[in-house]
């Protein structure tokens, strides 16, 4: 149940809103007009993820697409889940030199696939770099797990925080500078992509 509205911004008289209210009851809003660099980004992965290398089968099943059409053609009347209840036992009745081949298998395949998506992934666009406070709390993690071993990660980003309010404009200032220069490096390699 998709329901579409158009609404008027208020801020922008000229822009005109997109609405969609879905059956969960969230909701959507997004500008009718030209796309920005981080929407048309996140449509080129989206449209790239459609491509994406599916998992291989793991060694079970493996074993249960070899078997399954036997069981199939030996018992027509049987149920999936049935089915299933009965590969499985045979699975678990199995020892481990049985096992092995389908082990292997499924371990050559997942070794092709790593390959694969490893070149999959050289494909994808860059990742938007983090702010400045996310570069000061990667930088100062290490001493804080030093300090504080003990603390939860919610304990130390309290601690993170209070201490990124403290910090000196000079110092604040130096990551915005490395933010920005990761941020222009960023905007570089999307126009390259």
């Amino acid at each position: 149940m998709l329901s579409l509205t158009r609404l008027a911004s208020a801020s922008t008289s000229s822009s005109m809103l997109l609405f969609k209210q879905f059956s969960t009851g969230s909701a959507l809003l997004s500008a009718h007009s030209i796309p920005s660099a981080t929407k048309l980004r996140l449509l080129k992965i989206d449209e790239l993820m459609k491509n994406k290398p599916k998992r291989p089968l793991n060694s079970y099943m493996l074993y249960c697409a070899e078997k399954r059409p036997i069981l199939s053609k030996s018992h027509p009347d049987m149920k999936n889940p049935e089915k299933t209840k009965l590969i499985s036992a045979q699975w678990n009745s199995l020892s481990e030199s049985e096992k092995k081949p389908y082990k292997d298998e499924a371990a050559r395949n997942l070794e092709a696939h790593s390959i694969v998506m490893n070149e999959f992934t050289k494909t994808l666009p860059p990742k938007k770099p983090a702010g400045p406070f996310v570069l000061f709390s990667m930088a100062i993690r290490p001493q804080l797990n030093e300090e504080y071993p003990m603390l939860d990660f919610g304990e130390k980003s309290r601690i993170t925080a209070a201490r990124w309010k403290a910090l000196d404009e000079e110092s604040k200032a130096h990551y915005g500078e490395i933010y920005s220069r990761k941020m222009k490096e960023w905007h570089d390699e999307i126009e390259r992509v």
